[in-house]
């Protein structure tokens, strides 16, 4: 004969009461409906006979009993520990996060922790690029992928200047340009064929 505790149509979803008394007294109920005898639950339990005859009796007197024991014991008398959501909880509600620092000019809200130093990512960026100074620069109108499009021309406009500077005063070779400027020598000679050709948007006459 199987055992009624392995059968599946035998276990029970018992969920968890207010008092949790009530939940392990039914869990020993049903031990004894089923006819489990002590020495099978504590093969189970993986503990000694005397060991649960010690919690039937803290089950009985209504004491605390460890929750990792209650689960435990379930699964000895062929029970399931579930949980069920309570309708009527409501959780409270998470608080709103704190506003940046730079809000008169920004009014974004900064994110949680202190490694942006009370910033939103927009005005640390601003304030990181520009040296971190004393006050947070204001906004350039343009968006992040704008701006870092614009520095980028703006420093290979600067490249493009000195190295036609030290090519024409201080008659550098190509290879000293590009080691100083930490670009390739290609570069270098594309700044220079760049300063040096003629303005071909000039209308023609004739």
């Amino acid at each position: 004969m199987q055992n009624p505790v392995t059968r599946e149509e035998d276990r029970e979803r018992l969920s968890v009461a207010p008092d949790p008394g009530s939940l392990l007294l039914d869990l020993l109920r049903r031990r004894k409906d089923l006819g489990l005898k002590s020495k099978h639950v504590a093969e189970r339990m993986g503990i000694t006979q005397q060991g649960v005859y010690e919690l039937e009796r803290k089950i009985r007197n209504g004491e605390n009993v460890l929750f990792s024991t209650a689960v435990n014991y379930a699964h000895a008398v062929g029970a399931l520990l579930t949980m069920e959501e309570d309708p009527d909880f409501t959780p409270p509600p998470a608080p709103p996060p704190p506003p940046c620092k730079n809000n008169e000019a920004c009014g974004n809200l900064a994110p949680k922790g202190k490694r942006r130093h009370g910033l939103c990512s927009a005005c640390y960026n601003r304030w990181h690029d520009a040296g971190r100074p004393e006050r947070v620069p204001p906004r350039s109108g343009l968006t992040p992928t704008q701006a870092m499009a614009e520095g980028r021309r703006a420093l290979a406009a600067n490249r493009r200047a000195e190295a036609h500077r030290r090519f024409t005063v201080l008659h550098q070779d190509m290879e000293t340009i590009a080691k100083d400027l930490e670009v390739t020598v290609n570069t270098v000679k594309r700044y220079l064929a760049d300063l040096s050709a003629p303005d071909d948007t000039a209308p023609a006459t004739t």
